[in-house]
């Protein structure tokens, strides 16, 4: 227990009775009471300040005014600023030149074709700014027989060869005129090309009409005959085909094939070649004549342009 007084206090171990006679004027703080009741509840106290924070910071057209809203509430308040944009500064001073660059250049090394089928590939070895590239392309696959062309323009006269080897024999001419009863000759002179199917028998065209006597030229380019009678049909063909081929002539009377007209020779592709023969047949009057072909294989047959396929019949009995 302490002792309390107004003037100094002597913190020593005498007998609080003995200090109570010396010092009368004190008094001792006697043992805590009883806890009173809860007083009245106080007024309420003043609203404190509101929370003030900043929201958004927007630049505006240099024409918009500066603005302020409260994206918030009364008592936390957000702030969001709209602000003009500024008038243009001056352009600063230059800055220093940089270094100066290097320019990457590209070089082409090698192309190497390798097999078909194989995948492409694009080598790339950069050294002292270069790129230098190798290629490996595989092989594309063979690719279909194109369109014959056309004709090119007749080149310059080559220099005179050296004399050929005999040709083969010609045709039999026809008789002289006064053992003539009747006869009838058509040929061709196109440079067009015939599609010939492989052993498909075709009707060369001989768009060219000679004179006719007791023959007639019908459109299916034929030769028909207005007597009944043993004539002697002749005939040749000169031309060459886009590929090597055999290629067989005959001699066809109403589509139906005469005896021991059939006339076969081998052909190489691009080289003329020429197939002629004749033959003594007994024809009927209406019957139609005509000069067929056929080849081995499917190829184009052309014609050089000049006189280049002929069928004659001349009556000799």
């Amino acid at each position: 227990m302490y002792n309390y007084c107004d003037k100094g206090y002597d913190n020593t171990n005498k007998k609080i009775d003995d200090f109570s006679k010396k010092h009368p004027y004190c008094y001792i703080q006697g043992p805590t009471g009883p806890k009173g009741e809860t007083g009245v509840k106080g007024d309420r106290g003043d609203t404190g300040p509101a929370t003030i924070k900043v929201g958004t910071t927007e630049t505006v057209s240099e024409l918009e005014n500066a603005s302020v809203s409260n994206s918030g509430t009364e008592k936390d308040v957000i702030l969001d600023f709209k602000i003009p944009r500024g008038e243009k500064g001056e352009i600063g001073p230059r800055g220093l030149p940089g270094e100066i660059g290097r320019t990457e250049h590209i070089a082409i090394d090698e192309t190497e074709t390798i097999e078909p089928g194989e995948p492409a590939q694009v080598m790339d070895t950069f050294e002292d700014w270069v790129h230098h590239l190798s290629f490996l392309i595989p092989k594309g696959e063979k690719g279909e027989q194109g369109p014959q062309g056309q004709q090119g323009e007749q080149g310059p006269q080559g220099q005179q060869g050296e004399q050929g080897i005999t040709g083969p024999q010609g045709p039999i001419g026809p008789p002289g005129p006064s053992n003539i009863t009747a006869y009838g000759i058509r040929y061709s002179m196109s440079d067009a090309q015939l599609n010939l199917q492989q052993a498909i028998d075709t009707t060369i065209p001989l768009n060219e009409k000679g004179v006719a006597l007791f023959t007639e030229y019908p459109d299916d380019n034929s030769i028909k005959i207005n007597e009944s009678g043993v004539y002697l049909v002749s005939y040749f063909f000169t031309g060459a085909t886009n590929e090597d081929c055999s290629l067989t002539t005959s001699i066809r009377a109403n589509n139906i094939l005469q005896p021991a007209t059939n006339t076969t020779s081998e052909f190489q592709a691009q080289i003329i070649n020429n197939i002629s023969g004749s033959t003594i047949v007994s024809l009927l009057k209406d019957d139609h004549i005509t000069l067929n072909i056929k080849s081995s294989i499917t190829v184009n047959l052309i014609f050089n342009g000049s006189t280049n396929a002929m069928l004659s019949v001349i009556k000799i009995s």
